[in-house]
Formats: structure tokens, sequence, C-alpha cells
């Protein structure tokens, strides 16, 4: 309907948001209550596909504050930052409260790997990753964990 309408509208400007979507809306399970909605869109606004990455607590990438980014990559995949406060489904290795989570997709939307970044408290709010020269990744995202 509308609604739907509007959101591709949105998701055409950004490629990608992230949903607190139920199955009869998405066409497609989350996880539990926000994830990672990635969505490929052809030129003219058609779904190539979609993925909803996540656990049973909240994952989020992007926000109208910044919250995460999604870059596509070299190898024509995409690499997506945000935090996870889940240690299920799709997220393992949670360290404490929320984590910076970052999950590697080929180019049809399959993950590569993925990554739980983080201490004791607070990490992955307002992250930026780019790749590197070495075909690797460098990633900045804020910490309200103490340092040892």
């Amino acid at each position: 309907g509308l609604h739907w309408k509007k959101l591709l509208l949105k998701f055409r400007k950004r490629f990608h948001a992230v949903c607190n979507c139920s199955c009869s809306f998405c066409s497609m399970c989350n996880h539990g209550n926000f994830d990672y909605w990635v969505v490929k869109l052809t030129s003219t606004g058609g779904i190539t596909w979609q993925k909803s990455l996540g656990g049973s607590a909240d994952e989020e990438n992007i926000e109208d504050g910044g919250t995460g980014q999604l870059v596509q990559t070299p190898d024509g995949g995409y690499i997506v930052s945000g935090f996870s406060k889940s240690n299920d489904g799709d997220v393992t290795g949670n360290h404490g409260n929320s984590d910076c989570w970052v999950v590697k997709l080929n180019s049809s939307g399959i993950i590569e790997w993925k990554k739980s970044l983080g201490g004791s408290l607070d990490e992955g709010y307002y992250s930026r990753i780019i790749q590197t020269a070495d075909g690797g990744y460098c990633l900045v995202t804020k910490t309200s964990s103490p340092t040892n």
C-alpha cells in the first residue's frame, strides 16, 4: 500500500534501512525487535534482494542521527556497521550491553562474515567503516566501556 511505497522511496535514497517489521509487512521475518534490514534495489526501485540481520534484541545501523553505515565493497558486496544488543540469531560474541556489529555480505546478500566488537558497556553508535588499501577494513565507533 501507500506506506510501503513511502518506505521504498526512502530506501531508494539510502539503499538500506533498519526496520522493526512483522512478517506480514516485510514479506520476511526479522529476528527480534529491531534488525539491520538491507534492501538492494534496481535503478527503478524494484527489490533485487533483501536481508534481515540480527538476533532477539536490538540491532540498528541507520537512524536520523547516523548510527552506522553501509558501504559497497570492490567485490560487489556490502559491509554494514552499527550496534547489536543480541547474542543469538546472526549475532555471536556479544561482549556487553551493546557492541559494534560489522557484517560483510556478498553481492547476493549472503553473510560472508560477521564480528562483534566491544567492551562491557556500549559500543557501535556512530560507527564509520572504510576499506583499506590492503583489502581489510578500518572501523571507528563510539565507546562508553572503560579501557584497561
